[in-house]
Parts: C-alpha cells; sequence; structure tokens
C-alpha cells in the first residue's frame, strides 16, 4: 500500500541501522509465522539498501546481547520482546497496518 512505502521511506531516513534491521526481522517473523527467518546477510542488506558489512555489525551486536542467532542465512529471533525494545516505532505502525 501506499502508506506501508511512505512509512518505509521515512524509516530509512529518520532511524538507525539496527532499529530497521530488528523492524526487518520482527516483521518478516510475522509474516512467516515462525522465529526462524531464512535470510543470508546480504540479502538482508539488499532489502534495507545498506552493506552487507553493515548488517555483519549489527548482527554480531544483537547476537551478543542475545536477541538473535545468526547461522549462515538463518537468523533466529530469541528474544522478542527486546527485538521489540529496539526496533523503531515503524515496526507497530506496520504492523497495525498489516492487520
Amino acid at each position: 500500500t501506499l502508506r506501508c512505502g511512505s512509512q518505509n521511506a521515512v524509516c530509512n531516513a529518520c532511524h538507525s541501522l539496527e532499529q530497521r534491521v530488528c523492524r526487518w526481522l520482527l516483521g518478516a517473523a510475522d509474516r512467516c509465522g515462525r522465529r526462524r527467518v531464512d535470510m543470508s546477510q546480504a540479502a538482508l542488506a539488499d532489502a534495507l539498501g545498506v552493506r552487507r558489512q553493515s548488517i555483519g555489525e549489527v548482527a554480531v551486536r544483537l547476537q551478543r546481547h542475545g536477541l538473535i542467532v545468526y547461522r549462515r542465512g538463518d537468523i533466529e529471533l530469541l528474544d522478542r520482546a527486546a527485538l521489540e525494545a529496539r526496533a523503531c516505532e515503524c515496526y507497530r505502525t506496520l504492523r497495525e497496518v498489516y492487520r
């Protein structure tokens, strides 16, 4: 929808990469109905329009804090509440739009 596209544009301009990664992972998990998201760092980087190395840095940080486990193209969300706390408000806004 137009609203989702506008929300994504604002999110990309205003929020940190870590917030956007958390938002994207939570949204992907919601859409597939699982805690595990099958996606490489390169694919996630393409989805967010950033370098793969930047995604790697965020993934390491999230893993170090016990929020995710990342293994070659497989990201498991361990602490959904903590990911939601780190995600920008766009996650909650878009979740309501999709409901």
